[in-house]
């Protein structure tokens, strides 16, 4: 069985590129790693995880780039409270 090893950046970086110029989709990998990381936070994966797969030297990097509110969440919050926005 071959060696298994983790992709170096330029590898990936190719990678895209070629995927990119064959298929003509517009994306980057940091959209990946950012959709990712906001559906783990999302998904209930505790910050500090969150945190330590993505690399940041502090916590506080985590919830400020990547815990962002949504339509849903804003509903969800107004639940407990008795009704909606728009039926206030």
């Amino acid at each position: 069985m071959a060696a298994r090893h983790a992709l170096t950046y330029s590898a990936v970086y190719d990678l895209v590129k070629r995927i990119r110029r064959h298929t003509g989709l517009d994306f980057d990998l940091h959209w990946c790693r950012h959709t990712a990381a906001t559906r783990m936070l999302r998904d209930g994966v505790p910050v500090e995880t969150v945190s330590v797969l993505l690399g940041h030297g502090s916590i506080a990097v985590t919830p400020a780039v990547y815990g962002h509110l949504t339509a849903a969440d804003a509903r969800k919050a107004w639940k407990p409270q008795g009704g909606s926005p728009e039926t206030r």
